[in-house]
């Protein structure tokens, strides 16, 4: 859609290029197909820190190479559709990668609440620290992201947070908890497979007017308490139940509930009163994953603005 060249004025680094992909899904087949070179590289766990190859960091795919006398650094963002190439006028591929990660990975980020907590898999010692945990979790159980939501959004804006493992699953239950200035919507997943070469697994969350619902979910009844609707679309979610105008007690902002869906796709409707901001966070899918999870928690934080 979009290509943006930038000099750094940096020590053997030659230029920057950013360029945006239409959706994720453009971006993944270019990424896998569309171009020889990244197509073409072997991913391994030494990647980049002992030459090139290509591998798996907490929002994508980065590739370390030569080319044309250059060594390139390219990374895909997939939060925001994002191609980066980083090159270099020295050979030394692992500086070039730490310049990346010091310097690169973070350009083009969604907004500035976004969480970049990604260091690529396999590295010793990750830059940033690791979210505190509490109790310490046991093999297969679902690592929790504590604390009270950050950078809550009253836009309408879509955030995307997508699986970066491409596994399916299903809502098992669906509880609301009274948080202390906030209440959170959680959806308990179970994993039943991998997605098979679907439409990419992801979670697509969306701030709208209760009245606009029935045009972007048709099958979803209209909320009938409740302004403001948080409309969830989960990709992947091949089962679950259908819920239609919950309306849990013991809360104050979210007024009703409801769950709908067909194939691998499952649309929540949250409707809260007017106001009302919220986050969505997936912890299981973000960098701490290890891809072998069989359960997942998805939190729908909303909050007054």
């Amino acid at each position: 859609m979009a290509t943006v060249d930038c000099d750094t004025g940096a020590d053997d680094i030659d230029r920057v290029t950013l360029r945006s992909f239409e959706d994720d899904d453009t971006l993944r087949s270019w990424w896998q197909s569309g171009s020889e070179v990244t197509s073409s590289l072997e991913l391994k766990d030494d990647a980049c820190t002992g030459g090139t190859g290509a591998r798996k960091w907490g929002f994508g795919t980065v590739a370390c190479l030569r080319e044309d006398g250059l060594s390139q650094v390219r990374w895909t963002d997939s939060r925001i559709d994002l191609l980066g190439v980083v090159e270099s006028t020295s050979d030394d591929i692992p500086a070039l990668f730490q310049w990346w990660r010091e310097n690169a990975r973070r350009l083009g980020r969604a907004d500035a609440g976004s969480t970049d907590a990604s260091t690529p898999e396999a590295t010793p010692k990750p830059e940033t620290p690791k979210p505190r945990v509490t109790p310490k979790p046991t093999p297969g159980k679902l690592i929790r992201v504590p604390g009270k939501p950050r950078a809550a959004t009253c836009s309408g804006a879509i955030f995307r947070v997508p699986d970066e493992w491409d596994r399916t699953w299903r809502i098992n239950k669906v509880k609301v908890e009274n948080k202390s200035g906030y209440e959170r919507v959680i959806l308990q997943l179970l994993r039943t497979g991998k997605n098979g070469g679907k439409p990419r697994t992801r979670a697509l969350a969306q701030r709208m007017s209760s009245s606009d619902v029935n045009k972007a979910v048709p099958s979803a009844p209209r909320p009938s308490v409740g302004g403001i609707s948080i409309v969830v679309e989960l990709k992947g979610i091949d089962d679950g139940p259908r819920i239609r105008r919950y309306r849990p007690t013991g809360v104050n902002l979210v007024k009703e509930i409801s769950v709908v869906g067909s194939g691998n796709s499952r649309t929540v409707i949250v409707s809260v009163p007017q106001g009302t901001c919220y986050q969505m966070r997936i912890p299981v899918w973000g960098p701490n994953a290890k891809g072998k999870e069989q359960r997942a928690e998805v939190f729908i934080d909303v909050q007054t603005g």
